[in-house]
Parts: C-alpha cells; sequence; structure tokens
C-alpha cells in the first residue's frame, strides 16, 4: 500500500471544484461591494442635495470617487478573495480528494488501511461513517465466505473432507 503523504502537493487538488467555490464566494463579495458603493452614493447625493455650499461640486465628483473606491476595492479584494478562497476550499476539497482516492483503491480490489484525513480538514464525521460503513461490508464479505465454505464442506462426500479441510484453513 503507499504511503499517505500528509504534506500538500498539489496546488489545487479538486481545481474545478475550488474555482467554483471561489467564484462563488467572489459573486457573493462583488455583489457586496455593489450594493454598499450604491447605497454609500445615495446617502452622499442625498447629503449633497442638502448642503449649504459646495453640493453641487460634491454632486458631480461624486461619480467619479465612487468608481475608483470600488476599483480599487476590487483591485484589493480579488487577490485576497483568490488566496484566502483557496485556502479555505483545501479543507473541503482535500477530503474529496481523499475519498476518492480511498474508494479508488477498493474499485481496484485492494482493501487499504482506514481513510484518515488532517485534524484540520473539514468531513472528519463522513470520514468515520465512511470506514465503519467500508468496515460492516468488509465484514459481511467475510461471514458471505465463510458460509460458502460451509455449505461447500457440507455437500462434500467424506474422503474428500481432508483437501477442504486444508482449504478453509487458508482463508
Amino acid at each position: 500500500m503507499k504511503s499517505q503523504h500528509r504534506k500538500r502537493r498539489i496546488k489545487l487538488i479538486k481545481p474545478r471544484l475550488q474555482l467554483r467555490m471561489v467564484g462563488a464566494f467572489f459573486g457573493l463579495c462583488a455583489l457586496g461591494l455593489v450594493a454598499q458603493t450604491l447605497v454609500i452614493g445615495a446617502v452622499l447625493m442625498t447629503f449633497a442635495t442638502e448642503m449649504p455650499s459646495g453640493g453641487t461640486l460634491l454632486a458631480e465628483a461624486l461619480p467619479d470617487l465612487l468608481a475608483k473606491t470600488l476599483l480599487l476595492s476590487f483591485a484589493l479584494l480579488v487577490p485576497a478573495l483568490l488566496l484566502i478562497g483557496i485556502r479555505i476550499t483545501f479543507r473541503v476539497a482535500g477530503p474529496l480528494f481523499r475519498f476518492e482516492r480511498h474508494l479508488q483503491e477498493i474499485a481496484s480490489g485492494e482493501w487499504p488501511e482506514p481513510c484518515t484525513l488532517r485534524a484540520t480538514d473539514d468531513l472528519q464525521e463522513f470520514c468515520t461513517l465512511l470506514n465503519v460503513a467500508l468496515q460492516r461490508a468488509r465484514n459481511m464479505g467475510e461471514e458471505q465466505r465463510a458460509e460458502d465454505g460451509q455449505e461447500a464442506l457440507a455437500g462434500a462426500d467424506p474422503d474428500s473432507l481432508q483437501g477442504a479441510e486444508s482449504l478453509a484453513k487458508g482463508w
């Protein structure tokens, strides 16, 4: 069995999933920034119209100020969001990648050690449930093989039992 590496070697474990999650985070943040800019713009425009003097100057400068502020916010937010978002998605994408590998090993006929995750990963409960279910399946398979072996022994003639007993000991 391959030894399980605990250090992350791949930059994006599940690129499609991780980028979709980060895209969703970005969409929500962009929506929040635009909404905040619109609210601030409306409040400042109301304030500019109620000012005794200089209100028209503020009202004229407001669209440029808001656009620059919004662009600067996006320029600061996008790199931070990408780094933080990808880092956070590792806690979900990493376990999913591990589960996929574990199940691929089982599908190929191996019975690997129980699945384990890093202590900081999410989906710990799912990992435990996966291990319990796989152990149950393994136990059921062993019970079935034992029953099949007993049925084969019961139907055999007594002279051929010596070979069957040695076969059963090999299980």
